[in-house]
């Protein structure tokens, strides 16, 4: 009779993880001990549980792949939020073909269309969407990152980002690259200056490729260095923070960046965007920004499947040094809502929420509703 319910239960298992699989969501492996596995609806035939520790991933056209004390989650395959012709998003990212067929999902803000604008996308482990950055060839600068968090992208503790090397982004062309070079000396110059990550180093350890990835160097700009080892540093700590809780949000959108051009269309004194530029003898000329800021939508599902969003954003001078130092301020002192980032840098965060929503959503500013770690 025992071995009668054993074989039962088995085969309600298998029938109900079948049952799971039909809709193609993608699926997260978690297993004891060691980093999550992701497996995209389209990388995976179906996923059974052969016993009451043990998992069966079926691959199209390769062996299965077995996982011993391991459970599994399913989470939403990536589809576009709203139809290419609904009416209650007229400012949505359009002409989804070559790298803009990523350019529905949530974390994208509205893209430039200018010659000189060129939208990079860096993928891992096949076709996983690590980061997107838009860069302006005439500025040689990347105008923004994004990309998101949720439980298919967990870091792995194996990954750190120790000896990695800058390196030029593989999908621009070298002569529009500044290279890693051109940050020679100015780690001596006063204020010195790093190179500092936009999307940060560790943000993204899923793999040592996802790493790496954040090393090209259109991932960052000359950034002082108090100021991006000061203040920067504790709001990407605080972000990570938020990425990471499941009580708090299942998917965190996030763009961060800095103001590349001086904008006559933009209110005083954030029409004034470049610092100034570096002078190396032998280097490329870079743009300094005058201000950095990230651009954050929450997203948290209740028991029906409802999704419910909040935003925020940072906003920072980096040569403020009454501002930069954690001493003296802390991240939730430099909060705006959305719509005021967009006021100050003309650039349109979360373009592809339906607009109600949008509008909505950019507008309020409520810290109580983010928990802060100080």
């Amino acid at each position: 009779m025992k071995t009668y319910i054993s074989l039962l239960f088995l085969a309600l298992s298998c029938l109900s993880a079948w049952g799971q699989t039909k809709s193609k969501q993608d699926a997260v492996i978690l297993v004891k001990g060691q980093p999550v596995h992701t497996y995209r609806a389209a990388e995976y035939e179906r996923i059974v549980l052969v016993d009451t520790l043990g998992l069966k991933v079926y691959l199209p056209g390769a062996p299965s792949v077995d996982y011993l004390d391991a459970t599994v989650q399913y989470v939403d395959a990536e589809t576009p939020p709203t139809p290419p012709n609904d009416q209650n998003n007229t400012n949505r990212n359009t002409n989804l073909t070559g790298h803009r067929q990523y350019a529905w999902q949530l974390e994208y803000p509205h893209l430039r269309e200018g010659s000189h604008d060129v939208l990079s996308i860096h993928k891992f482990e096949g076709d996983r969407l690590n980061l997107s950055l838009e860069y302006d060839k005439r500025q040689k600068a990347t105008r923004w990152v994004c990309y998101r968090f949720d439980n298919s992208l967990q870091n792995d503790p194996s990954v750190s980002r120790k000896d990695k090397r800058w390196k030029d982004d593989p999908n621009l062309d070298r002569k529009d690259c500044i290279h890693t070079s051109d940050y020679t000396g100015l780690g001596s110059t006063s204020p010195a200056y790093d190179r500092g990550h936009l999307c940060a180093s560790d943000d993204r350890r899923m793999t040592n490729l996802a790493n790496q990835q954040t090393f090209y160097t259109s991932n960052c700009l000359p950034q002082v260095n108090s100021h991006n080892r000061g203040i920067w540093k504790a709001m990407e700590e605080q972000v990570r923070d938020w990425a990471f809780d499941r009580g708090f949000c299942d998917t965190l959108y996030v763009v961060k960046a800095a103001t590349i051009e001086d904008n006559a269309a933009l209110p005083a004194p954030y029409d004034k965007g470049i610092y100034g530029y570096t002078a190396q003898p032998n280097r490329q000329q870079i743009l300094i920004p005058r201000y950095f800021y990230m651009a954050l939508l929450a997203v948290k599902l209740d028991a029906q499947g409802g999704k419910h969003y909040k935003a925020l954003a940072f906003w920072t001078e980096q040569h403020d040094l009454n501002k930069i130092s954690t001493t003296q301020v802390k991240p939730r002192e430099l909060t705006l809502s959305v719509a005021e980032l967009q006021r100050r840098t003309g650039i349109d965060f979360f373009c592809n929420l339906p607009d109600a929503t949008e509008q909505q959503v950019e507008a309020a500013l409520n810290t109580d509703d983010w928990t802060w770690k100080n």
